[in-house]
């Protein structure tokens, strides 16, 4: 999660994850909430996962194994937040993300890690080079 400069305010990793989607909403859902607890009013969300965009600015996902945290996210926007945006990004323009996934997977499986500022300076370090080194095109 970052803020409206591009600097992380929000990082960690998910247990039980058992599948990409699933890890992509859930993921979703904790941003979600801190940035309305941390009185945000306007988000913008981006998403490599183009199912989750669908299932988040559509009902046409409503039904589905994950509908229930579709729809818990889509409750949460419209009820936490003045004006949202959820967008659509290409996998190269996540790069942090995709490297803190990469190391997850040397961290215990059943640990669940949630980073608020003060952010580890591995994770610091990951996206200062994301915004000062942009994906090639």
């Amino acid at each position: 999660m970052r803020d409206h400069e591009g600097s992380m305010i929000l990082t960690g990793n998910l247990d039980n994850v058992h599948d990409a989607l699933y890890a992509e909403v859930h993921a979703c859902l904790i941003a979600i909430t801190v940035a309305a607890d941390q009185g945000m009013m306007q988000i913008q969300l981006e998403s490599d996962s183009m199912v989750l965009v669908k299932a988040l600015k559509s009902p046409d996902y409503d039904l589905s194994a994950g509908g229930t945290l579709f729809r818990e996210a889509k409750f949460l926007l419209d009820t936490q937040f003045i004006s949202f945006d959820v967008n659509y990004v290409p996998r190269s323009c996540n790069v942090c993300a995709h490297e803190l996934a990469r190391c997850d997977l040397l961290w215990d499986p059943d640990q669940s890690y949630v980073w608020v500022d003060p952010l580890p300076e591995f994770v610091i370090f990951l996206a200062v080079r994301d915004l000062h080194d942009p994906p090639e095109t």
